[in-house]
């Protein structure tokens, strides 16, 4: 709620100590009613730290009361007055506080009774002897009450004290008693400890040593044992090292005795006179040569795995009966037949490629491991729909391999594909 207050600065205070805001010395004015006459509502004027505001009505006073711009000992006026007085004696200005002024209040009669009902001797005037005051109050009379109204002596209970020994020494104070200290462990620590315990429990302690010596020979005196002159040690000493160089002496195998020979002619015996008669004949060992060589063209690709055009030529004769009996629509009879046939050429092939080392040691051989792969679920799926994403990769399988193999670089793969 703004207000507009009319500001006159007093000639003998700063404006600058005042501690009003400045919506307050923006100047006042002059409240109207509805009919645009002015109010009748008495105006005030305050004075906050030399800075006087107004004229106000008492509404816009309450409300600088309230937000504590004027204080309790604040002076303010009437507009139509001279006379100043403090806030707190506006009636209404400040809620809950009520003002009493010293004027027109009863007077308070006296609890103590008047000085003239005391006697004479009670204190001492001024002038008097102060020894002889006091000698008339030691002998005054204190009035006593009546028998009936005092209350009967009651006995002071006593309690009995157990006999103590004299002793000069103070007597020993309790101990203060200690809180506990609970240290944190953490859960590691106490599985730690349980694993501890737990084995402190299962394995149980040894034994102890069984004692068979008897009460005579434990009571006996130790025999003490002579010492060994400076030859005898001396012969010792050279015995140990002639043995320890005896250990360290390189060891000579003895040599082998001849074999004498049987009675009768062995194998190796037979086989030797065999090769010497045949060496003379070169019928026969052109017959062995050829032999030699057959059993090696025929074994030895084998023995290091299949030939890699061999096998890319048996999978590609597979492919294409695959997609010709496709397009001719061939008949189911007739597709299980090839289809059997052709698994059980595609098993051995893939293990003979896996043994040969099909991988990253034999990249054709994995190519062509792959293509396998693929046309065994192209023969499983039969040749009743459309090439499918097993058929592109068994193309793209078989062109790899075949390029690898010709000594050429590989075709990259499609980049909607990625690695099998």
């Amino acid at each position: 709620e703004d207000l507009d207050i009319q500001v006159s600065d007093s000639p003998t205070h700063s404006p600058n100590t005042s501690r009003t805001s400045d919506s307050y010395r923006s100047g006042w004015t002059e409240d109207v009613n509805n009919d645009g006459e002015p109010d009748d509502e008495p105006q005030w004027i305050c004075d906050v730290l030399g800075v006087q505001l107004g004229p106000m009505p008492l509404s816009d006073l309450q409300l600088l009361a309230r937000k504590g711009e004027v204080g309790l000992d604040d002076p303010v006026r009437r507009a139509d007055e001279t006379e100043w007085q403090p806030a707190k004696t506006v009636e209404g200005l400040f809620p809950g506080f009520e003002y009493h002024s010293d004027v027109g209040l009863p007077e308070v009669a006296s609890s103590s009774p008047p000085m003239e009902d005391l006697p004479s001797h009670a204190l001492p005037m001024i002038g008097d002897d102060f020894n002889l005051a006091i000698d008339d109050l030691s002998s005054a009379e204190i009035p006593q009450a009546p028998a009936d109204l005092r209350p009967p002596p009651q006995p002071v209970p006593v309690a009995k004290q157990a006999p103590q020994p004299p002793t000069t020494e103070p007597p020993p104070q309790p101990p203060t008693p200690v809180s506990p200290v609970t240290k944190s462990v953490s859960p590691e620590e106490e599985k730690r400890a349980k694993l501890d315990k737990w084995l402190s429990d299962a394995v149980p302690s040894p034994p102890p040593p069984i004692k068979t010596e008897t009460a005579a020979t434990r009571d006996q005196p130790e025999t003490p044992r002579p010492t060994p002159s400076n030859e005898d040690r001396a012969a010792q000493l050279k015995a140990e090292f002639e043995a320890r160089a005896a250990a360290t002496r390189t060891f000579t195998p003895p040599t082998p005795q001849k074999k004498t020979g049987s009675t009768g002619p062995g194998m190796g015996d037979q086989l030797s006179d065999l090769m010497g008669k045949l060496k003379g004949n070169p019928k026969v060992l052109g017959v062995l040569a050829v032999l030699g060589l057959v059993a090696l063209l025929k074994f030895m690709p084998w023995s290091f795995g299949p030939s890699n055009q061999g096998t890319l030529d048996t999978v590609k004769t597979i492919g294409s009966t695959f997609k010709e009996m496709r397009t001719r629509k061939a008949s189911p009879t007739e597709f299980d037949s090839f289809k059997k046939e052709s698994l059980e050429k595609i098993k051995p092939l893939k293990s003979a490629l896996l043994d040969a080392g099909a991988g990253i040691n034999d990249r054709p051989k994995q190519e062509l491991y792959w293509a396998c792969g693929k046309l065994e679920k192209m023969l499983n799926a039969g040749i009743g729909g459309e090439p499918d994403k097993d058929e592109k990769a068994y193309e793209r399988h078989i062109a790899t391999a075949q390029a690898l193999i010709n000594g050429e670089p590989p075709p990259p793969p499609p980049p909607e594909e990625g690695d099998e």
